[in-house]
C-alpha cells in the first residue's frame, strides 16, 4: 500500500468516532476509509456521502453493486472489484450475474432484465467517453427507466470513477480479514 491505513489507536478522537460509525453499519472499516482518516475533514462528508448513495435514491442496492463493479472492472481497480463483487452478493446478486458482469456478457442475457441491461450499457457508455454516450444506450435508458433512475446510476458510475481511481492511486490493498477467500 503507498500509503498507509490510519489504525484507530492512531487516529485523533474524532477519526475513531468516525471508525466506530462506519464498523456500526458495515461491519468493519474497510482500508478505503482508514486511508482516508489521514485527512478528517474529508473522511467524514466523505462516508456521508457513500452511505446516502448505497442506502438512498431510487435504485435497489443489488443494481448500484452491479454498476460500481462495472466501473470498477472498467478501471482495473484489484481493490473495489474484489470488495463490490462482495457487496453485490451481499446485495442478493447471485453469482451467475456477477460472472456475466465480468466477462462482459450481459448485453442479451436472460439473467438481466431491460433495465439492468439499460444501466449496464450507460455504464458502461460513461465509462469510456461521458461526453459522447450513444444515441442508442440513451433511447434504450428512458426506455427502460425512470429519469430518477438514469441519475441514480450516472451519479453512482461517476461517484465510482473517482473513487476507484483514488483507491488504485493508493495503492489500497484488500482487508486482511478477506485476503484468504480473495
Amino acid at each position: 500500500m503507498s500509503v498507509a491505513p490510519l489504525e484507530p489507536e492512531d487516529a485523533p478522537a474524532p477519526v475513531r468516532a468516525l471508525y466506530a460509525a462506519i464498523e456500526a453499519r458495515m461491519g468493519q472499516v474497510p482500508n478505503l476509509f482508514r486511508v482516508l482518516g489521514h485527512q478528517p475533514a474529508y473522511a467524514e462528508p466523505f462516508a456521508g456521502l457513500i452511505g446516502a448513495v448505497l442506502a438512498g435514491g431510487v435504485l435497489p442496492a443489488g443494481l448500484k453493486e452491479m454498476l460500481i463493479l462495472v466501473v470498477s472492472l472498467g478501471n482495473g481497480s484489484e481493490y473495489c472489484t474484489f470488495q463490490h463483487a462482495r457487496m453485490a452478493g451481499m446485495a442478493g446478486v447471485p453469482g451467475e450475474k456477477i460472472a456475466a458482469l465480468r466477462a462482459g456478457a450481459e448485453a442479451g442475457s436472460p439473467l438481466f432484465d431491460a433495465r439492468e441491461r439499460a444501466l449496464i450499457a450507460l455504464a458502461r457508455a460513461l465509462h469510456a467517453d461521458a461526453h459522447h454516450v450513444p444515441a442508442p444506450v440513451w433511447e434504450a435508458a428512458r426506455a427502460a427507466c425512470s429519469e430518477a433512475e438514469i441519475v441514480d446510476a450516472a451519479f453512482v458510475v461517476c461517484l465510482f470513477e473517482g473513487i476507484t481511481r483514488f483507491a488504485d492511486g493508493m495503492g489500497m490493498e484488500i482487508e486482511e480479514m478477506f485476503a484468504a477467500g480473495a
